[in-house]
This record gives C-alpha cells, sequence and structure tokens, in this order.
C-alpha cells in the first residue's frame, strides 16, 4: 500500500507538469509512476493528524 499525505488531485497535476517540462516536454504528457500502478484509488479522509491517519491504516486502531 502507497499512501501519500497531502496529494491530491491539484498537487498531482501539478507535479505531473513539472515532471513533463523538465522532460522537455509541454507537461501534462508526462505521467507519475504510481499512475502506473494497476489498482489506484483516492480518498478524502478529515483527519487533525496524518500520523494517526498513518496508525489507523497500518494498525487497525484509531488514537484520539
Amino acid at each position: 500500500m502507497f499512501l501519500g499525505d497531502g496529494m491530491g488531485i491539484t498537487t498531482n497535476t501539478a507535479a505531473r507538469i513539472f515532471k513533463g517540462q523538465k522532460l522537455g516536454m509541454n507537461g501534462e504528457e508526462g505521467y507519475l509512476s504510481w499512475e502506473r500502478f494497476p489498482n489506484v484509488a483516492l480518498m478524502k479522509v478529515s483527519v487533525c493528524l496524518s500520523f494517526c491517519l498513518f496508525l489507523f491504516f497500518s494498525h487497525g486502531f484509531k488514537i484520539a
């Protein structure tokens, strides 16, 4: 499982364009490595601390 903190659609799009421009393309033709994974999901959660969310995903319990 690959969990990215603060990696919304806007951030991914900006990173893809920047990477494409660094490779000499117009920008949006490029892709990020995880966009080629066989299964990808986006999830929006509201957690005050990203570490608490990591513990929930990795250990299966939630802390306050």
